[in-house]
């Protein structure tokens, strides 16, 4: 089983404040385990420090658990970022030559932001 991670930078447009996080997933052939995300550095608070992700539409949503037997999930103060355009495996077409980027929000202030994810990245364990 392979851990795959790539770096997310998210910037709010109008403020200009932005996080580094570190995301990614298991993977082992076509199947996916946990995907997880973790803030590394930055001014700009999401709400918590780290969480899961999961694919939500055209992209993918930072939540502080996607465990469905936690409490919090049924919250939407769950869900803390929603990224728009994210391809599924998208830490697989990430290489040092070719970003992915798109536009978001962030819900618990109601901010639009940028993002961009990079490799490579330091690797941090899970």
């Amino acid at each position: 089983m392979a851990q795959i991670q790539v770096g997310c930078t998210i910037t709010t447009v109008r403020t200009k404040l932005s996080s580094e996080l570190m995301m990614g997933y298991r993977a082992e052939g076509d199947k996916h385990g946990l995907h997880w995300w973790m803030q590394v550095w930055g001014r700009l608070s999401i709400g918590t420090m780290s969480g899961n992700s999961m694919y939500f539409r055209d992209g993918i949503v930072i939540a502080r658990t996607n465990d469905t037997t936690h409490p919090g999930f049924v919250s939407p103060l769950n869900i803390l970022v929603e990224l728009n355009n994210v391809p599924e495996r998208y830490a697989e077409k990430v290489t040092t030559d070719k970003t992915l980027s798109g536009k978001g929000k962030i819900l618990i202030t109601n901010e639009e932001v940028t993002w961009e994810m990079w490799y490579p990245t330091r690797p941090i364990k899970r």
